[in-house]
C-alpha cells in the first residue's frame, strides 16, 4: 500500500511522528510533580451567590454551542409566529431556571 500512495504515506508518517512527539512532551507535563502552591482565602462574602450566578449566566451566555442548541431546535417545536409576550417571558424563564440549575 506505501508504493501506491507515494509521497503520501510519507508524510502520513511523518504527522504520526510529531504527533508521538508532541504526546510525549504532554504526558511528560501532565505527570511531573509542580512546586506550586496556592493560597485560598475562606471567607464567606454575602455576595458570592450573586456573583456565581453571574458568573456563570455570562459564561452560558458565551457558549455558542448552547445559543445554536436553542435557535436551531426551537422553532421545530414552537411556531415562533404564533407567540405572545407572556409566552416568550415563560420561555425565557424556564430557559433561565434550567440553565441555572444545570451548570
Amino acid at each position: 500500500m506505501s508504493e501506491t500512495m507515494g509521497s503520501l504515506f510519507v508524510l502520513v508518517k511523518y504527522l504520526g511522528a510529531l504527533y508521538l512527539f508532541w504526546f510525549w512532551f504532554g504526558f511528560s507535563l501532565l505527570t511531573t510533580q509542580s512546586k506550586t502552591t496556592f493560597t485560598v482565602n475562606k471567607t464567606k462574602d454575602k455576595g458570592d451567590l450573586a456573583a456565581s450566578f453571574l458568573a456563570g449566566f455570562f459564561l452560558t451566555l458565551g457558549d455558542v454551542k448552547a445559543i445554536v442548541f436553542y435557535v436551531s431546535l426551537f422553532p421545530m417545536f414552537i411556531d415562533l409566529s404564533a407567540l405572545k409576550v407572556a409566552e416568550i417571558l415563560v420561555i425565557i424563564f424556564i430557559t433561565v431556571a434550567s440553565i441555572a440549575s444545570i451548570l
